[in-house]
């Protein structure tokens, strides 16, 4: 997994962008109690757990996102900080390039023709 070097709220931070994700998550300990919101999210994690956790409102300079934005407290998330899927969200890194594929009928029409 690609990781990047960002900042929360001005602090280094390690950056995962997840597409699998629906919110910004945020190490809970690296945020300020006066960034929270009073709301609470609820999470479902990959294996079915429901986790309630507090909600603040950050600042991210990252090479995903950039700006303000909700963000989900957890007390050990993997990495500093992980960017889902939210609005304003980028991609950095170049899509792999796809290769063509060629059909065993193509292939045989290639070498059957005279040069």
């Amino acid at each position: 997994m690609p990781v990047a070097d960002g900042l929360l709220e001005n602090q280094p931070s390690q950056v995962l962008q997840d597409t699998g994700c629906s919110a910004v998550i945020v190490c809970g300990s690296l945020v300020s109690e006066t960034k929270l919101t009073g709301q609470e999210a609820r999470c479902v994690l990959i294996d079915g757990t429901i986790l309630r956790a507090p909600v603040a409102q950050v600042f991210l300079d990252t090479p995903y996102f950039t700006g303000f934005t909700d963000a989900v407290c957890m007390k050990n998330p993997l990495y500093d900080v992980i960017v889902g899927n939210i609005p304003g969200t980028t991609n950095p890194t170049p899509m792999q390039p796809v290769s063509a594929v060629q059909t065993r009928s193509a292939v045989k029409e290639t070498r059957a023709k005279p040069i």
